[in-house]
């Protein structure tokens, strides 16, 4: 299996505003998969608002038990594909940042609007998920013990490499400028 990736991501301080930006793109040229992804936050002091875009053709493959059952998203890894669908899923989210760094609390709220059809196979995605498009709205609370989360999503994980990196670059910057 191969997995071509490229992504572009762009995250600055403007001013008293930081921008994040990101875009993506990953394509499985052996199963004919995709995703192509696009996600931004604007931090203003406290508050950032976010939101992301993904498109992807997912594999799908023959589940354990019927939707009514904790068992119905476990299948087996090394099962065949039986087919893929194509989703849409737009995100909007709105965060603050409730307490001052270095640890932080930071309530969110999120919607996301997910459009599910089917690109290949005999599947159907009413009858997988119910219907073919559903909204999620999410609140709760992201705690930090330590650092500025940079990145949305699962991404969050490499802060202290990114964290180190700076320092490095910061540091690499102050020793050229004294020569």
């Amino acid at each position: 299996m191969h997995l071509w990736n490229v992504a572009l991501r762009h995250e600055h301080d403007h001013g008293s505003t930081r921008l994040y930006a990101l875009a993506e793109a990953s394509w499985n040229p052996t199963d004919e998969l995709y995703s192509l992804l696009a996600e931004g936050r604007l931090s203003i002091g406290r508050h950032a608002p976010y939101g992301r875009v993904e498109l992807a053709l997912r594999p799908e493959y023959e589940r354990l038990d019927n939707r009514a059952t904790q068992s119905f998203f476990r299948y087996h890894l090394d099962a065949d594909v039986l087919g893929a669908t194509r989703w849409l899923i737009l995100t909007a989210g709105y965060g603050v940042r409730a307490t001052p760094l270095p640890s932080s609390v930071r309530p969110f709220v999120e919607a996301q609007y997910n459009v599910v059809g089917s690109a290949r196979g005999a599947i159907e995605p009413a009858a997988l998920f119910g219907r073919a498009k559903f909204l999620t709205l999410s609140a709760g609370m992201r705690i930090f013990l330590g650092g500025e989360p940079m990145r949305m999503g699962a991404y969050g994980v490499l802060d202290p490499a990114t964290l180190m990196h700076r320092e490095v670059m910061m540091t690499t910057s102050a020793t050229e400028h004294r020569h």
